[in-house]
């Protein structure tokens, strides 16, 4: 229900023309499923997501919709992007002991960002310069990942992270091989070192599909797949 609600206010979003597009695509699931989180060895939230890719006329369109649970704090967050996972919208709600916090809106054309922010504080409008083909990233969201892995082989990448009014720019690594057990299962996994400009370094682990399995951010949080992916 969580993900139909997101999905709905995407497509509320989105120009009549394209959202008629949209809904006459073929809308199907690339990855779904539940991260464990944790930080120090405990247990400290979980993650739900999913993953769409949507056929249309104009070409493939990804959604990227989940609901993150850490503590009494709870972040929302609903993307829509072309078939490479660069964002055309995102937003964002964060709820803390069951009040808003922050809600997001933003808007990518044009190699700008437009982002609007409503909180306690009251409501403000930013705008800043992106890269060509910038992915999306936020802090404390492990699904995003997906599309970092899948653009690995572009060498440096522009990755905007919407809360900090920021792009960055990554280096993405691939390393050995390695072994995963996930929900009781031994996986193969592609480890891979997403390192910025600033020496900051988050590890990803994804499956022969790009498909996230684990991941370690820049604080320490730590993100394992509750079961393989089908």
């Amino acid at each position: 229900m969580r993900y139909a609600a997101l999905l709905a206010a995407l497509l509320l979003a989105t120009p009549a023309a394209s959202r008629a597009g949209v809904l006459r695509g073929q809308s199907a699931i690339v990855d779904e499923g539940s991260f464990a989180l944790s930080k120090d060895g405990a247990r400290v939230g979980r993650e739900d997501f999913v993953l769409r890719r949507i056929r249309g006329a104009g070409g493939d369109l990804f959604q990227a919709s989940g609901t993150s649970a850490l503590g009494d704090r709870r972040l929302a967050p609903a993307m829509e992007g072309d078939s490479a996972g660069v964002p055309f919208r995102y937003q964002l709600e964060i709820k803390s002991g069951g009040q808003l916090e922050e809600q997001l809106r933003a808007q990518f054309s044009r190699g700008r960002a437009t982002v609007h922010v409503r909180g306690a504080g009251g409501e403000a409008t930013r705008e800043f310069v992106v890269g060509n083909g910038a992915l999306l990233l936020e802090d404390e969201v492990f699904h995003l990942y997906y599309f970092v892995a899948r653009a690995a082989g572009r060498g440096t990448l522009f990755v905007i992270v919407p809360r900090r009014n920021t792009q960055l720019s990554v280096r993405v690594e691939p390393r050995a091989q390695e072994r995963l057990s996930i929900g009781g299962t031994l996986l193969s996994a592609r480890h891979l070192i997403v390192t910025d400009g600033g020496g900051s370094q988050r590890h990803v682990w994804v499956d022969d599909r790009g498909r996230v399995l684990k991941a370690v951010d820049d604080h320490g949080l730590t993100a394992v797949r509750e079961d393989p992916p089908r």
